[in-house]
């Protein structure tokens, strides 16, 4: 508090100490935090579609890798999917000795289908082996394996992550996969 004097009368001027936020302080406040939520929202679904979308497009590297080694190249090749600790894994095989390996992650899950519709989740103890006829490009087997032998399935493979899935339909004829 300070005291001025004016004339013959004390004018007493008061400082009000204002510790409160003012309405415009405090709506562009609440505006910045939404903006820097949603920002944030955006970043994170962003990041749960790439996932998927990696997902994908390795398996669908390893399923034309094995395609073209087996049509253009000597020897018999062969395509295994299966999930290794935590992680999934795409190795090829060329007469039975591992040719390339390609690290999917450890996101999601892969899922097969059979023939009736059975459901087949990959796992250690679970996978896929898949070998395209060396003539036509075509299917020669698709098959689930796991401790009790082979299970003949069709050909598609479903990945998972979340929410979110893509199916890979492989043609038994040409051997050529399409992303659903």
């Amino acid at each position: 508090m300070y005291t001025s004097k004016e004339g013959e009368g004390l004018i007493v001027n008061k400082l009000y100490n204002n510790k409160g936020f003012s309405l415009v302080e405090i709506i562009v406040t609440i505006a910045l935090m939404a903006i820097v939520t949603g920002a944030t929202m955006s970043i994170y679904s962003w990041i749960r579609t790439q996932r998927i979308e990696n997902l994908t497009e390795n398996v669908s590297d390893s399923l034309n890798e094995v395609r073209t080694s087996c049509m253009s190249k000597d020897g018999n090749f062969f395509l295994e999917i299966k999930k290794d600790g935590e992680k999934y894994r795409a190795k090829i095989y060329k007469d039975l000795v591992l040719y390339k390996e390609y690290d999917l992650g450890k996101v999601g899950s892969i899922k097969v289908y059979d023939n009736s519709g059975n459901e087949f989740t990959i796992s250690s103890a679970k996978w896929v082996r898949l070998r395209y006829d060396k003539s036509s490009g075509g299917i020669e087997y698709f098959r689930v394996c796991d401790t009790s032998g082979h299970v003949d399935g069709n050909c598609k493979i479903v990945l998972q992550y979340d929410n979110m899935q893509r199916v890979i339909e492989i043609s038994k004829l040409t051997g050529k996969h399409f992303i659903e």
